[in-house]
């Protein structure tokens, strides 16, 4: 691994909060996920690690030279490893900014947007919950147990297996606890047997997001969700979604683009129309709410 460009990281730095941004091939979506972030109340007070995989675009440097300018500390680390593919990537980040804060580590991938009280809205659920295993940001597209309603300040807590890898906050010790033992080269070898072997054949996938959940689901610790989303996922193209050869190169082009789309419901309805799950997925929230008290209202159907 090459770590180069900014701020040498020693080992008595202690944070009080990490940011990590896995980084591959989307520096369009990278920007706007950024602008996102810049408007974010007390972004300013967390260090950020972005994680660039094997086969990156360098278009992505730009991008983050712009962000950085001198408001925050951050790193770039190149990850040199080809095993696992996007998990080693993901996991070793997360395992680094365990390294580095005592306190909220967060994942936000390239092509999540989150909302002007996203970081004040994980900071004040984990001063209440101190036993959970994770806050998730955005709807829970993983259950139709929990009736939402549309309270601002409220959250609930879902006891039924529930991760998704869209606007994360874990606790340090909840990382070096549950995760770090599987951060192994017996996972990255082969992802697919590892998680057979060690928790049993589900369908749940078994790149990173996958192991998480099946993580979480033996930690039997519960998760919390807004009831009002604070992100989404607004990547309707990727390998497997949409052909970006018919995206222009030009990334100014590209994330006019993504503006035009990306916070419009009708508009990602339409792009999405053939694919049910997708247009879950990438269905828009309001990005400018804010809380006053949060307050847990846990409501099953």
């Amino acid at each position: 691994m090459i770590r180069i460009f900014l701020n040498i990281l020693n080992s008595y730095d202690i944070f009080m909060g990490i940011v990590v941004i896995p980084v591959f091939n989307r520096p369009e979506f990278l920007k706007i996920c950024l602008e996102c972030i810049e408007r974010a109340d007390n972004y300013k007070n967390y260090l950020y690690i972005f994680q660039l995989d094997w086969g990156y675009d360098k278009r992505n440097i730009d991008v983050i030279k712009e962000f950085l300018g001198e408001k925050v500390i951050s790193r770039i680390d190149f990850v040199r490893y080809k095993l696992g593919k996007q998990s080693y990537n993901v996991l070793y980040g997360l395992m680094l900014a365990a390294r580095y804060t005592d306190d909220l580590v967060f994942l936000i991938e390239d092509d999540v947007f989150v909302g002007k009280d996203f970081f004040t809205f994980n900071e004040d659920i984990h001063k209440i919950e101190k036993n959970i295993f994770c806050s998730i940001s955005s709807k829970n597209h993983n259950s139709e147990r929990y009736k939402v309603i549309d309270d601002k300040d409220a959250y609930y807590i879902s006891y039924d297996d529930s991760y998704q890898s869209i606007g994360v906050c874990f606790k340090r010790d909840v990382i070096k606890e549950y995760i770090f033992p599987h951060f192994r080269e017996e996972y990255f070898k082969d992802i697919s047997a590892y998680c057979d072997r060690h928790f049993g054949r589900i369908d749940w996938g078994t790149e990173q997001d996958g192991l998480i959940r099946r993580i979480l689901k033996d930690s039997k610790l519960p998760v919390a969700f807004p009831h009002v989303p604070r992100c989404y996922h607004a990547g309707w193209y990727s390998y497997h979604r949409m052909n970006r050869m018919h995206m222009p190169y030009d990334i100014s082009e590209r994330v006019n683009i993504i503006r035009d789309i990306a916070f419009d419901k009708h508009k990602m309805y339409e792009i999405n129309k053939y694919n049910k799950q997708y247009v879950r997925d990438s269905e828009p929230c309001d990005l400018n709410i804010s809380h006053e008290k949060l307050k847990n209202i846990t409501i099953k159907y």
